[in-house]
């Protein structure tokens, strides 16, 4: 009997105009019964997902170098000035200074992975970092007048920021892709998994939002700090989830075959390139930078 223990048939090549011997057909039995009495660690599922499902080569690997995962050793964070006028790709490194490691860029968040329909099913990428952005140092330190809940720093009020994945029709470029959110609205919008952070104005700007007795006796001045994380996924083949992938907003179309490219975006509300006013602050008299780090954005695909 065959000592292979993959867990794949292996049959016998079979030649127009050639005698197929005894040993062809004992060796392709063998292989069936091998596949199916033996068990290795190829064929063991881990909640309920079989690992031959995934493109191995590409997606499943401990090596961190491949074009389908990217990320930022340690807790390095990068301060980026805020994106402003549209959607913007995250830099995460600088010139002479690499901050990406792996994907296809060491300035952007940027990944690739190719896609054949006929083999590929689903694929789902995720990703997640740390933002940070010091809306305390837009604005002197003040409290607001007694009496007054509308005197507070208007530099400081209305931050919101939105991070977004991009991601590519099978063969296209970054370059060519549409940077809109994809909505009912906007069908064809590349930009999926919007989220949105921010403060409310009562911690950004004004500081009449709590009890009375302390209301003007504290300064409101306060900070944004999260951590972003992001899953979309993509597929083949409509379902009945996913009926009509022309203009779903979760399952990115990918019926077509091709290079598939990703890569993470934001932009800011406002922006915010006044410099810091606060007398006596490190930062007095410079620009007000996001923090961004700790940076982690793959791709995981499915194969049928």
């Amino acid at each position: 009997m065959s000592s292979d223990t993959s867990g794949f048939v292996t049959t016998a090549g079979l030649e127009e105009g050639k005698t197929i011997s005894k040993a062809d057909i004992n060796a392709t039995r063998d292989s069936w019964e091998e596949a199916d009495n033996s068990i290795s660690e190829f064929n063991i599922r881990e909640e309920g997902l079989d690992r031959r499902s995934f493109d191995t080569n590409d997606t499943w690997t401990d090596v961190l170098n491949r074009q389908s995962r990217c990320f930022m050793s340690g807790l390095r964070d990068v301060q980026h000035p805020l994106a402003s006028q549209g959607w913007k790709p995250i830099r995460f490194g600088r010139s002479g200074d690499t901050k990406v490691v792996g994907g296809t860029s060491e300035e952007f968040a940027s990944i690739s992975f190719d896609w054949d329909p006929q083999l590929h099913t689903y694929v789902i990428l995720r990703t997640s970092f740390w933002f940070k952005f010091d809306v305390g140092l837009l604005g002197s330190a003040q409290r607001d007048d007694a009496g007054d809940d509308n005197n507070f720093e208007i530099k400081r009020a209305d931050h919101d920021f939105q991070f977004g994945i991009l991601v590519t029709a099978p063969g296209e470029t970054i370059g060519d892709s549409s940077k809109n959110v994809r909505t009912t609205t906007q069908p064809n919008g590349q930009i999926f998994c919007p989220v949105q952070v921010g403060l409310n104005r009562t911690w950004s700007a004004d500081s009449t939002g709590t009890f009375n007795q302390i209301r003007h006796k504290f300064d409101r001045r306060s900070a944004i700090a999260t951590t972003v994380s992001m899953v979309v996924g993509g597929q083949s083949w409509t379902t009945n989830s996913a009926p009509n992938l022309e203009n779903n907003l979760g399952a990115i179309d990918l019926r077509e075959s091709g290079l598939v490219q990703a890569r993470l975006y934001w932009r800011a509300r406002k922006d915010a390139r006044e410099t810091c006013d606060i007398s006596g602050s490190e930062t007095e008299g410079q620009e007000i930078k996001a923090e961004l780090g700790n940076m982690q954005f793959f791709a995981q695909v499915f194969r049928r």
